[in-house]
């Protein structure tokens, strides 16, 4: 079954929030980075942190518009 790119897409918004909380914890100004940095900086996490893809799904079904569109997107590809 192939991944929902609803819930792939908060995992990795959440990977970014990550990256800016540790950026501002060190006391860097993240609007004064530049985004590519962060974001490559986010993948990186990403990839060493799978377990955002369960909290990122959390999120997704707590919020009704984001369960409706990873609901509308699972009726036309997911196996069911």
């Amino acid at each position: 079954m192939k991944p929902n790119p609803i819930i792939i897409t908060m995992a990795r918004r959440l990977a970014v929030k990550a990256i800016e909380r540790e950026l501002r914890a060190k006391g860097e100004k993240v609007a004064y980075i530049e985004r590519a940095v962060i974001n490559a900086a986010a993948r990186k996490y990403f990839d060493e942190h799978r377990e955002l893809i369960a909290e990122a799904e959390r999120v997704v079904r707590k919020h009704p518009a984001l369960q409706k569109m990873a609901d509308r997107y699972c009726y036309k590809s997911c196996e069911k």
